[in-house]
């Protein structure tokens, strides 16, 4: 006969297996919902705050959402940019990729 405690323990650690195993199965089900849910949590205030001013309900969540679209796209260009042109522009550049060198002088001369 096995303890209760031991018995307790062991169906924890089944039921946290279990979890922990829908949790990485269902992964790409689960993370866009979660993201979704992160999102609203972040955009409520900025709704509210443009209901307040008498906008209405749908297009405070459409202003809040373009903003959010806009800032998301600029810092994806702002940091490929920042990339790029590292990659163009150095010298090391001309030897692994020689498009980029042939970018480059076309650039400066």
């Amino acid at each position: 006969m096995v303890p209760h405690s031991l018995q307790t323990v062991a169906y924890a650690l089944i039921v946290l297996i279990a979890v922990g195993f829908l949790l990485i199965i269902g992964k790409t089900f689960l993370m866009p919902i979660a993201l979704a849910i992160l999102f609203s949590f972040l955009l409520f205030p900025i709704t509210n705050w443009l209901e307040q001013h008498k906008v209405a309900r749908i297009l405070a969540n459409i202003i809040a959402l373009v903003c959010t679209v806009i800032v998301i796209i600029e810092n994806y260009f702002c940091i490929t940019a920042h990339k790029r042109s590292r990659f163009f522009f150095t010298s090391s550049s001309k030897r692994s990729c020689p498009e980029a060198g042939m970018i480059e002088f076309i650039l400066v001369y």
